[in-house]
C-alpha cells in the first residue's frame, strides 16, 4: 500500500459529505469517502450512551488527521426497533453529523 501524506480534507475531498441534501446517501458513500481523504487515518467511536423506554441516545466521536469532533444523535422507538437496532441508528446518525461539522469546520 502506498502512503500518502495527510492534509486537512475539505467538503470537495469528501463527495458524500452530508449536508441537508445528502441525508439519505448510504453510510457506505460517507466512509469511502473518509477513506478517499484520510485512508486508514481516521476512526469513529460510541463514547456514550443512553436507554430510556422509548428512545437509545449516543454521544459518537470522529477522529480524523489530528483533528475529533463529538455529535449526539438519538433514535426513537416508533416503530419496535429493538434496542440495538436504535443504537445503531443512532451511531450512524451521529457518524453522520460528525462528518458534516468536520468538513464545515475544515471550509
Amino acid at each position: 500500500m502506498r502512503e500518502r501524506p495527510l492534509r486537512p480534507a475539505t467538503g470537495a475531498d469528501i463527495p458524500a459529505a452530508p449536508a441537508a441534501e445528502h441525508r439519505d446517501r448510504p453510510l457506505t458513500e460517507l466512509i469511502r469517502g473518509l477513506r478517499e481523504a484520510y485512508g486508514e487515518a481516521w476512526s469513529f467511536e460510541v463514547l456514550e450512551h443512553s436507554t430510556t423506554k422509548d428512545a437509545v441516545e449516543v454521544i459518537g466521536q470522529l477522529r480524523a488527521n489530528g483533528t475529533s469532533v463529538r455529535e449526539s444523535a438519538a433514535a426513537g422507538r416508533g416503530n419496535g426497533a429493538s434496542r440495538g437496532e436504535l443504537l445503531q441508528r443512532a451511531a450512524d446518525e451521529s457518524l453522520r453529523k460528525c462528518v458534516e461539522t468536520l468538513m464545515h469546520d475544515q471550509r
